[in-house]
C-alpha cells in the first residue's frame, strides 16, 4: 500500500487565511508577506506529485509488470482528509463546535505559552502541522478498509 500526499494547504501551517492559515508558527516563523503565494505553491507541489503517483503506480503494475503477482493500493488520503475538512460533521465528534481550521495544541511562534484546548476530537488538526488524535483514528479505521480491498479512498491494481 502506497499513501498519496495529504492536502498539505489545508494545514493552519500552510492555509490561506481565509481557511485559517497562520501567519507566523513555531515551525515557520517567517513566512513573508504573502502567505497566500505558500498555500498556492504547496497546493501545486502536492497535486504534482500526486498526478505523477496516479500515473505511475498503474503503468509500474499493469504496463511494466515491475512487481510480477503484486497486489497494489494507493491509499487516497488526500480525498479522506479533504472531505473530513469539508464535512467535519460526518467525522469528527467531540462536544465543542466543530474545528478543521484551529488546533489543539496553540503556541506562540516560539513554540512557548501553549495551551491545550479540551474536547480535542472536535478538531482535526492537533497543531499547525500534524492531524489530531481524532483525524489519526479516522485514518488508521480507513487504512484498516484499504487493507480489506474495498475501500472508496483507495485504487487498486494486480
Amino acid at each position: 500500500m502506497l499513501l498519496n500526499l495529504a492536502p498539505l494547504n489545508l494545514l493552519p501551517q500552510y492555509a490561506t487565511p481565509e481557511n485559517g492559515g497562520y501567519a507566523a508558527t513555531k515551525f515557520f516563523p517567517d513566512k513573508g508577506s504573502n502567505i497566500t503565494e505558500i498555500s498556492y505553491r504547496i497546493a501545486e507541489n502536492v497535486a504534482t506529485v500526486n498526478s505523477i503517483l496516479s500515473y505511475r503506480i498503474p503503468f509500474s503494475v499493469q504496463i511494466e509488470k515491475r512487481w510480477p503477482n503484486a497486489h497494489v493500493a494507493v491509499f487516497d488520503t488526500n480525498d479522506l482528509i479533504t472531505d473530513i475538512w469539508k464535512n467535519p460533521s460526518a467525522y469528527l465528534n467531540g462536544t465543542a463546535p466543530l474545528n478543521v481550521t484551529g488546533v489543539i495544541d496553540e503556541c506562540d511562534v516560539k513554540g512557548n505559552n501553549c495551551t491545550l484546548k479540551e474536547n480535542r476530537d472536535s478538531y482535526l488538526w492537533f497543531d499547525e502541522l500534524h492531524p489530531s488524535e481524532q483525524a489519526s483514528r479516522i485514518v488508521a479505521r480507513e487504512f484498516i478498509g484499504v487493507l480489506g480491498g474495498g475501500s472508496k479512498w483507495a485504487k487498486y491494481w494486480e
